[in-house]
């Protein structure tokens, strides 16, 4: 005990001064005896746990957080990566819909020649008005009369009634119906020359032949009755007229027949003349529909364009997918 007291006494001296000047002249100490643990010294009836060589230790701990300008640079920077991650998502995503719908308008070609292997001709267009709930028994379906395909509101057609312009018969070419919309949910356009849908217009190229490769023409030997016109982003015409074409009027769907099912098809505010030709507009800016006796003869099959690339010193939009055939080449590869 004796021992005890002189340690005591010993450290007393040291951390009352120390204490004074920390706590105001209340003296207050701890105890640390060899290999034990910290003793609690009660001072002036005050309970305090400190060590007494870390006289820092008595000071408040600061309160750790973010300032508001570190914030504020945090937050920018996230909002940066979340654009960047967005817009290259909806890139992809755009991108994987072109693909899908190139992907199905391929199949379409093949769908077509295949009608026309078995059938010896090609079908008329749908009526992009029908839907499936409303006119069951003819949603889908080749719109044809006798020799010619439906005339009044439900076809487009030009006025020299040489071209039909309608939606996709995705039933006549034993489709799914979803063939009938591209990947943007819009309805496929499908447009024919008139003489093509009779079997006794599809004649040897050569005249006076019997076997060989056939094409769209009166009489074998004859003159080519495909009747459309396909021009590039230049505005050249290719050499060969299309006996048809199919059209996704892409991401815009200007042009296009809803997939709900309308007599009206979708305008725009401002588009291309390309995009004018193809979506059958009688204005410029896609803002008015053609009438039924106004569908163009003349189509363009350009390449895609959002508006950064620049032809001709003006920077062009063009978002439509095309496929269209010449009738020897349909003929070709139903038989090759």
């Amino acid at each position: 005990m004796d021992g005890f007291c002189n340690y005591l006494l010993l450290y007393y001296g040291n951390t009352r001064r120390q204490n004074n000047r920390n706590r105001g002249g209340i003296a207050q100490f701890h105890i640390y005896p060899p290999k034990s643990r910290p003793i609690i010294g009660n001072i002036n009836g005050t309970r305090r746990l400190k060590t007494m060589n870390s006289p820092a230790a008595a000071t408040k701990p600061r309160n750790s957080g973010f300032t508001l300008l570190e914030l504020s640079i945090v937050l920018t920077i996230v909002g940066i990566l979340l654009y960047g991650t967005l817009s290259v998502g909806l890139a992809q995503i755009d991108i994987g819909k072109v693909k899908s719908t190139q992907d199905k308008l391929d199949k379409i070609n093949n769908a077509i020649t295949v009608y026309y292997k078995v059938n010896g001709y090609l079908p008329c267009p749908a009526n992009g008005a029908d839907t499936a709930a409303g006119n069951p028994t003819t949603y889908g379906l080749s719109q044809i009369s006798g020799a010619t395909c439906t005339t009044g509101t439900s076809l487009l057609r030009d006025s020299g009634t040489t071209v039909y312009v309608g939606t996709l018969p995705s039933r006549s070419l034993n489709l799914p119906d979803d063939y009938m919309l591209d990947s943007w949910g819009d309805r496929i356009t499908y447009g024919i020359t008139k003489s093509c849908i009779s079997a006794s217009n599809w004649n040897y190229i050569t005249a006076g032949a019997t076997s060989g490769t056939k094409f769209c023409a009166a009489t074998a030997g004859g003159t080519e009755l495909g009747a459309i016109t396909i021009n590039d982003g230049n505005g050249t015409a290719w050499p060969n007229k299309a006996t048809y074409i199919v059209i996704s009027h892409g991401k815009n769907g200007i042009g296009a027949w809803i997939k709900s099912g309308s007599t009206t098809r979708k305008t725009g505010t401002s588009c291309s003349t390309a995009e004018e030709y193809n979506a059958n507009m009688t204005t410029t800016g896609c803002g008015t529909s053609n009438g039924a006796t106004a569908a163009n003869t003349t189509y363009y099959d350009a390449q895609y364009n959002d508006g950064t690339k620049v032809v001709a010193g003006v920077p062009v939009y063009y978002d439509d997918l095309v496929r269209w055939r010449a009738s020897a080449q349909i003929d070709y590869d139903a038989n090759h």
